[in-house]
Order: C-alpha cells, then structure tokens, then sequence
C-alpha cells in the first residue's frame, strides 16, 4: 500500500512538472504571436504610407505632365510646379 502512495506521488509530481513545462510553452507561444501581430501591424502600416505616397507621386506627375503639354508651344521658359515650389524647367531638366 505505501508503495502504491509513493508511485502515485511520483506520477503526480512528474504530472505537475509537466503540467508547469507545457503552460511555460504556452505563454512563450503566446508571447511570440503577439510580437508577429504587432509586427504584422506594422508592416501593414508601412506598405499603406508607401502605397499613399506613391498614389501622391502619381498625381504629381501627372500634373506635370499636364503643364509640360499645355506650355509646349510656349517660348518663353516654363516653370512648373513640384513640391511646392517652383522650378524653371530648365533647371529641373539639369538635375537629373
């Protein structure tokens, strides 16, 4: 009877430890998924800015080429209107 009580201890013990070692497991899993989400998060936000931007880029330049269009015939030198100040475009052609 006394070594039925140990081994039943024993068996308890070693269920307990492994009980322990699996919620350990747990909350490092947990902890990793939520780092992956906020980097997930993240990333979502970046490629949202780049897309804005490059939708910003886009209109940019096709005002650009709007105005190159309307003064073609023009000649007197031309200056355009990029990033909020004005270039002769002479001198943007230059900078590249």
């Amino acid at each position: 009877m006394r070594a039925e009580l140990s081994a039943e201890t024993l068996i308890t013990s070693l269920v307990r430890e492994k009980l322990y070692s699996k919620e350990k497991e747990i909350e490092q899993l947990q902890a990793e998924l939520a780092a992956a989400v906020r980097g997930n998060e993240i990333l979502r936000c970046e490629v949202q800015s780049s897309l804005d931007n490059l939708s910003v880029t886009t209109h940019e330049l096709k005002d650009l080429k709007h105005q190159v269009l309307q003064n073609k015939n023009n000649t007197y030198p031309m200056s355009v209107f990029v990033y909020k100040e004005t270039i002769p475009i002479y001198k943007m052609l230059t900078l590249r």
